[in-house]
């Protein structure tokens, strides 16, 4: 990554409001916040999520889905998550981009290896061949070795769609121990 860009991340990062991202305290307006840790345990590195989908995912379901997966990573992993567009709670991402220091579906992943994130939760939105929606979600941990993975299928109704895909982050940091920290 050229130096400039860098620079525009690390301005980005300090002029965050508060405390580092890692210790800002958690809203009390939202079940969970994209960044700030859960309640009750230490904070450890942040958490990168990943959002893709199929083209025949609605674009707004693609965004609450990566809402509500957002708010439940950083509640599952005691971490702060750093997430795609689609989770207005992290204005780091937004000022990165902003600032030039990069674009798209990747600024999130740079921020995060900026911040050293060591763990990256990937979902996956696809339908399948009978046009029903499924959601994988996995966690990487260090060097992108796989810790956890889970697989569903979604109901079409919004509500229990997001009930459902949030369900299944907390099982892949209580995997062999190894997620959360």
């Amino acid at each position: 990554m050229p130096l400039a860009p860098l620079a525009a991340l690390a301005l980005a990062l300090a002029a965050a409001p508060g405390p580092a991202p890692t210790t800002a305290p958690k809203p009390a307006s939202t079940p969970a916040s994209a960044r700030a840790p859960a309640s009750g345990g230490a904070a450890a590195g942040p958490v990168v999520l990943e959002v893709t989908a199929d083209r025949g995912v609605a674009a707004a379901i693609v965004g609450a889905v990566t809402e509500r997966l957002c708010a439940a990573v950083a509640e599952a992993a005691r971490a702060d998550a750093i997430c795609p567009d689609g989770a207005p709670e992290l204005d780091v991402v937004a000022r990165a981009e902003a600032l030039g220091a990069c674009q798209g579906e990747d600024c999130p992943r740079t921020v995060g290896e900026a911040l050293e994130a060591g763990r990256r939760v990937l979902a996956r939105l696809e339908r399948d061949a009978s046009g029903g929606l499924r959601i994988t979600v996995r966690l990487l941990g260090a060097a992108g070795v796989p810790v956890a993975s889970a697989a569903a299928p979604l109901p079409e109704d919004v509500e229990p769609l997001l009930a459902r895909a949030a369900s299944l982050v907390p099982g892949l940091f209580e995997a062999r121990g190894a997620g959360a920290r």
